[in-house]
């Protein structure tokens, strides 16, 4: 692994903006913990890692067999009940009717759409985002045990 940073932007001759990297982390929980005080008004130190962002896609030949919705599903279920998150986020082009089906079928709730926020090829595209909170799908899992 090499210590070269993979961004290092210099802002003055004291200061640098970089790019985070899994060899700063101890360092970066250090300074956490350090600011806690300080940042406490600001930031929920603590909720650091609450959410986190699901992403797929598929070979085309394998699309319309369900198992990007298994697969997500699975990772929802693995981001409530093992890491205990809070929040699992999709986000995708508005013209993706594929992948917001996904999201759709698996509850989440359309957060709202953001203006031209990608560039594809030629043009920009806005993206629409989801999400799903844990207690919404708890929720969902009781009504569909009831259900049975």
């Amino acid at each position: 692994m090499s210590d070269k940073p993979v961004l290092c932007i210099q802002v003055n001759e004291e200061t640098q903006l970089r790019l985070l990297e899994e060899r700063h982390v101890e360092e970066y929980i250090a300074l956490i913990e350090r600011n806690q005080e300080h940042l406490h008004e600001w930031i929920a130190v603590e909720a650091y890692e609450g959410s986190v962002e699901l992403g797929y896609w598929l070979d085309a030949a394998m699309e319309g067999k369900g198992v990007v919705t298994q697969a997500c599903r699975t990772m929802v279920r693995h981001a409530f009940e093992e890491h205990e998150l809070h929040k699992v986020e999709i986000s995708c082009a508005t013209d993706n009717t594929r992948s917001r089906a996904v999201a759709e079928r698996l509850g989440f709730i359309q957060e709202g759409i953001l203006r031209q926020t990608d560039r594809l090829h030629d043009r920009y595209v806005d993206s629409v985002f989801y999400g799903l909170l844990v207690d919404e799908w708890n929720a969902r899992a009781e009504h569909a045990k009831a259900a049975r």
